[in-house]
């Protein structure tokens, strides 16, 4: 791994998407509940129950617009990755004709 870092042959991003993912995921959640518990609590101190559930809501539907955002980013780097690695074997299969 640490040739591979080293050296720039090979890309390793795709071997550490998946790490990536996981911490965007749990930090969208993190935002996504600590902005709808801070939003419930806002309303609450000011004595607008209804404000705070409002806030609370949109945070949950932040946090899901989050992850789908997230999602898609995630997807487009692998295909840009993975069009890397198909235009790689073509030029390969080329050179060796």
């Amino acid at each position: 791994m640490l040739e591979k870092l080293l050296r720039f042959d090979e890309f390793i991003f795709p071997q550490v998407t998946k790490i990536i993912y996981y911490i965007g995921l749990a930090l969208i959640a993190l935002f996504a509940v600590l902005g709808a518990l801070g939003a419930l609590f806002a309303g609450i101190s000011q004595g607008n129950f209804g404000g705070g559930l409002i806030g609370l809501v949109g945070a949950l539907i932040g946090g899901a617009v989050g992850v789908l955002v997230w999602r898609i980013t995630v997807e487009l780097w692998t295909v840009v990755f993975s069009i890397h690695d198909i235009l790689k074997d073509i030029r390969d299969r080329k050179s060796g004709l």
